[in-house]
């Protein structure tokens, strides 16, 4: 039995928790990339400074106060129920929406998939409509060799446009996925913290997409998914 991994002692409680139930549950039912994925992003020194942005304290002065300054929305704010561990409810509300967006970021890398093969170009029509050409050219029929020929160029003609329309939506998939990245990323935490954190988004979709991306392009890429129609 593989030994438990010891996890970075900077990672907040319940992310530490969520992560080995989650690397548990990899070396079961997983494979070697996915947990090599779980690793990087529970485990890089730069998704630290990612955690303790999110549990950043307001401050009065050189005194820190108890709320935070990206604090959760708290659809109860007015009762004290904390029904945790946590000596406040605040504390417990901001660790559990720092573990629902760990959670989710580990999904996104794990689905999330490079195009490197020509074989995200290939199209079962493409290869079907050839096929129908090299038959038409077999003659089973008793057609004319001129129509023959004719016949089969115009299937091998469609077979090329298909092909064609494979490779330039795969491409664009391939320039777009990225961009899409960087937004879901930063959408997610503007949508449980309250603000558009370029700078964090940007280190975790750096993470993600395995390059080298700025809070610049993130924000890009933010206006850009922001104003599709």
């Amino acid at each position: 039995m593989r030994e438990p991994r010891a996890f970075p002692t900077w990672l907040p409680p319940l992310i530490r928790e969520q992560a080995h139930v989650l690397r548990s549950e990899l070396l079961k039912s997983g494979t070697s990339d996915d947990i090599a994925v779980l690793d990087r992003m529970t485990s890089d020194p730069r998704m630290e400074a990612v955690w303790k942005f999110l549990q950043k304290h307001k401050r009065a002065g050189y005194r820190k106060l108890a709320d935070y300054q990206h604090a959760v929305y708290d659809p109860m704010a007015h009762s004290a129920v904390n029904r945790s561990s946590f000596p406040t409810r605040a504390v417990w509300l901001q660790q559990l929406a720092m573990r629902e967006f760990y959670t989710d970021i580990v999904r996104w890398a794990r689905a999330y998939v490079a195009p490197a093969s020509p074989h995200f170009y290939y199209h079962p029509r493409a290869d079907a409509l050839r096929a129908e050409a090299s038959f038409v050219e077999r003659d089973p029929f008793g057609l004319s060799a001129e129509t023959k020929r004719k016949l089969a160029k115009d299937l091998r003609r469609t077979a090329d446009t298909y092909a064609r329309a494979a490779k330039e939506a795969r491409t664009k998939t391939s320039e777009e996925a990225p961009r899409y990245m960087m937004w879901l990323v930063a959408m997610w935490l503007h949508q449980l913290f309250g603000k558009w954190m370029y700078g964090q988004a940007a280190t975790v979709a750096s993470l993600i997409l395995r390059r080298k991306v700025t809070s610049k392009m993130v924000r890009k890429a933010v206006v850009a998914c922001r104003t599709m129609p």
